[in-house]
């Protein structure tokens, strides 16, 4: 696939990326920017506290303020909206632009990387880029002090839900510049939203990757859907026996004309999509459910499951059989424990459950359960990171999809068979190893 064409910024006016030019009087100097043999060629600077690091590293994005993101080019930038308190360490960080998305307004027009040339060759440059940032663009941290890095990972560490990006961490005192001039923005432009089912959509890849089956036929279906080919995805399930099994990030039909497992399937997805819904008791959400799959009150099975739902909620029956309603059964595994530390207690107590019924019930509790406040144990490695913040933006983008990542981030996703294990690679990168079971 070819890399888009950036249009001329004068026949996009609504581009994401704006160019600045920023003056320092008495001009700077490599040292003065922090310039650094190091440092990506082309790279952005922006200095902001560990506070809004770690908000990034909870779902993997730093999202924009209304005004967007300045960003130096080849020197650092203070983020205006940084709050200047005594307990937060300001945090100088590094970007590479080629792995941002190239994210496209109403017109198609995606984001310029194109400046202005500075009238003052010694003055630095800046862009405003009106747009989430990946936290995988991160190539370098700098702190001040040994202590302040030392302060940043130990906090980091603490929390459950926050992985710092795979960047080099490095003591230095890089100038950063601030109040620098900026040109008003065009009043039709507003800063890009990611989906607003990207968490849920992001939560639901990562547990399909952790509950996957250690089993040939389960990892190449899992493989498939990853790779968001919907109808190869389909016919390895159908040929698993679990055609109700429909991935939540796929576009869904109607629930009409749909079997039973299939209709209640589809209203558990549509209906505990993302964190929001988690403040409902299991069967208020069990009854939207079977009302969604059977609005006539026709089906027995629909009925008998909402029935059964309410007695293990009452304490008057077990979530029990190896010869209950696969579909049901995932469904009820994640309306009695939705957050996934407590989910994966499951494996263990119900060691009789199916490898479809585990399967999509952990893909159901990421969906409802969401990234964003998914435990460590979850997210794999940075690579892993890195891939599904990729492919959760492209299966949840509603325009364009084709020229939405910049030309690094659109490597196949391929399978391999190795001694004791299987693997699958994101272009020339290892994302996943799991030993045969």
């Amino acid at each position: 696939m070819t890399s888009p064409k950036i249009p001329d910024k004068k026949n996009c006016p609504e581009s994401q990326f704006e160019a600045a030019e920023l003056f320092d009087e008495e001009g700077i100097s490599s040292e003065d920017i922090g310039m650094n043999e190091n440092y990506p060629t082309g790279w952005l600077g922006l200095e902001i506290d560990h506070r809004r690091l770690f908000e990034a590293g909870q779902d993997g994005w730093l999202h924009p303020s209304p005004a967007g993101f300045t960003l130096g080019r080849e020197c650092f930038v203070a983020d205006p909206d940084q709050l200047e308190k005594r307990n937060l360490i300001p945090i100088r960080v590094v970007f590479e632009p080629k792995k941002f998305p190239l994210f496209g307004n109403g017109n198609g027009c995606p984001a310029s990387r194109e400046d202005t040339p500075s009238a003052q060759t010694n003055g630095p440059s800046a862009f405003r880029w009106l747009a989430p940032i990946p936290l995988y663009a991160i190539s370098r941290l700098q702190v001040r002090t040994p202590e302040e890095k030392a302060r940043v990972r130990a906090m980091a560490n603490q929390l459950s839900n926050v992985c710092l990006p795979d960047a080099d961490f490095e003591i230095g005192d890089s100038k950063v510049y601030c109040n620098l001039p900026y040109p008003p923005r065009p009043g039709n432009t507003t800063p890009v939203e990611l989906p607003d089912h990207i968490d849920a959509t992001h939560g639901a890849m990562a547990m399909s990757i952790w509950g996957v089956p250690h089993v040939e036929p389960w990892l190449v279906a899992l493989q498939k859907a990853l790779s968001l080919d919907e109808i190869a995805t389909n016919k390895k399930v159908a040929e698993l026996g679990v055609s109700w099994l429909q991935f939540p990030w796929f576009e869904h039909q109607s629930l009409s004309g749909n079997d039973e497992n299939s209709r209640l399937w589809k209203a558990a997805v549509s209906t505990m999509r993302g964190p929001l819904r988690n403040g409902r008791s299991a069967v208020a959400i069990a009854e939207s459910i079977a009302r969604l799959a059977d609005p006539t009150e026709e089906s027995e099975t629909t009925e008998r499951w909402f029935r059964q739902t309410q007695r293990i909620a009452a304490a008057e029956e077990t979530v029990v059989g190896p010869n209950a309603n696969e579909v049901g059964l995932a469904i009820q595994l994640v309306l009695f424990r939705p957050n996934p530390v407590e989910f994966r207690t499951w494996i263990s107590q119900l060691s009789f459950i199916s490898p479809a019924t585990l399967w999509a019930a952990a893909i159901l509790c990421g969906w409802r359960h969401g990234y964003r406040a998914l435990d460590k144990q979850f997210r794999g490695g940075a690579t892993l990171r890195e891939f599904l913040s990729t492919q959760s933006l492209v299966a949840s983008w509603c325009g364009d999809r084709n020229e939405l990542l910049p030309e690094v981030q659109r490597a196949d996703l391929t399978q391999e068979r190795q001694e004791g294990c299987y693997s699958l690679s994101w272009g020339n990168r290892s994302i996943l190893r799991k030993r045969w079971k």
